[in-house]
């Protein structure tokens, strides 16, 4: 029985408006950044309880503005988590949105290989008979190549 774990057709009215709303976010904030990887690695993260902390120490010195000298950058850091206030609700839809679309995806490979694999089955099994043997050997060096280099890598060649 074939599997079928989503069926849907993808329009290109949907393509074209899922382009114009990325469109507007990339121009609505054209702020955001990219980090590189060793940006990403070295940074500290504020995690749940990491952020109750920064909450009550931003307030403890924007009510105590002598003790905070201007080079810690406080009211940079009030603005900033200001806008996560603002930004972080839309990142948990989008996060939906994103796994959504990340398991539809998965959904619609998926099933296209597996009634691929359906496929080359009934080629091995009469693809000979029907004269598609050339093409059955063609398809399958996909999985022969891998199987070789497998082979080679356990004898340590």
């Amino acid at each position: 029985m074939a599997q079928n774990l989503i069926q849907t057709i993808i329009t290109d009215e949907q393509i074209a408006e899922a382009s114009a709303a990325l469109d507007v976010l990339e121009r609505i904030f054209p702020d955001f950044i990219v980090l590189d990887v060793n940006d990403r690695r070295s940074i500290r993260r504020m995690g749940t309880r990491s952020e109750q902390f920064t909450r009550q120490t931003l307030i403890v010195g924007q009510e105590n503005p002598k003790l905070v000298p201007e080079t810690v950058g406080l009211r940079d850091a009030i603005a900033d988590m200001a806008a996560y206030d603002r930004l972080f609700p839309l990142f948990s839809r989008l996060t939906r949105i994103h796994q959504c679309w990340e398991d539809s995806l998965l959904a619609m490979g998926s099933d296209a290989y597996d009634a691929a694999l359906g496929i080359y089955l009934l080629l091995k099994a009469f693809g000979k008979s029907m004269g598609l043997d050339e093409l059955r050997k063609g398809v399958g060096s996909l999985f022969a190549k891998s199987r070789r280099k497998a082979k080679a890598l356990l004898q340590g060649e």
